[in-house]
């Protein structure tokens, strides 16, 4: 690959890209979810993406963010990598029939379930540091069909990985410590992520190369730092900075998507 050439060809936007890519990176490995919920908005308002670009790039760009996170937190054990795939049978379907509803639904449905989804994560990220075990070790059928296919339905119709649903289902009701219920997202997030892409793929065309490049570099670096001083974040900084920046989409997309499509009606 010829450096020179691609960042000869970075757009005027690829220092929003790297800061973008470095937030992901930071929010997906260290809570395992909630970074494509901060990238959909950020892709639409700062870089002026189409919907279903944005949903697609956030696709992306959470795949690579959870592969970098698995790699440099070392993988998961046998049993945490059997839930991911059980987990990721049921979130395929949901994923299919998200994707399917995600070309059938017009921008302004989506824009609300986007803003529904997001504040529903405020609630269950805020409170995932609090949540006690209170299940037995072995996961019920009904768990896994039900909780995986939720995550999957998002991930399929707005290009997010569903950590942040997985994450506190975990430690709540199937008896997974906060760091192993995260490498069970990143597992998930992994191979859902890749199945939202393919039914994306022709949207793909119209993603700049080097842009995603920017991004994906910087994600990357995040994950590596993250690694490297994974021990001295503490959750709760991470609760309130997550609950922040997930505040300003919401009002965002209100304001400047949702009230606009109405008027529009």
């Amino acid at each position: 690959m010829n450096v020179k050439y691609l960042l000869s060809e970075l757009s005027p936007n690829s220092l929003s890209l790297v800061l973008l890519g470095l937030s992901i990176g930071l929010i997906l490995s260290l809570m395992g979810a909630g970074g494509a919920l901060i990238a959909v908005p950020t892709l639409i308002f700062l870089l002026d993406y189409e919907l279903e670009i944005a949903t697609t790039v956030s696709a992306i760009i959470v795949l690579i963010g959870a592969i970098s996170s698995l790699i440099f937190r070392r993988g998961l054990r046998a049993l945490e990598l059997k839930t991911a795939l059980q987990l990721s049978m049921f979130g395929f379907l949901g994923n299919f029939f998200g994707s399917f509803l995600f070309f059938f639904f017009p921008n302004l449905l989506i824009y609300i379930f986007l803003v529904i989804t997001m504040s529903i994560s405020i609630r269950l990220m805020a409170t995932r540091d609090k949540l006690s075990n209170q299940a037995n070790s072995k996961i019920k059928p009904t768990f896994l069909v039900g909780v995986g296919f939720l995550a999957g339905l998002l991930s399929g119709l707005l290009g997010v990985g569903g950590g942040f649903v997985l994450v506190p289902a975990l430690v709540k009701y199937a008896n997974k410590e906060l760091r192993d219920a995260v490498g069970i997202s990143l597992a998930f997030i992994l191979l859902n992520s890749l199945l939202a892409i393919y039914l994306r793929r022709e949207s793909l065309e119209l993603i700049l190369v080097s842009d995603l490049v920017a991004l994906i570099l910087a994600m990357v670096l995040a994950t590596f730092v993250v690694s490297l001083f994974f021990p001295k974040f503490k959750e709760r900084s991470l609760n309130i900075l997550y609950i922040a920046l997930i505040s300003i989409c919401i009002i965002g997309i209100i304001l400047y998507r949702i009230i606009p499509e109405i008027e529009l009606l």
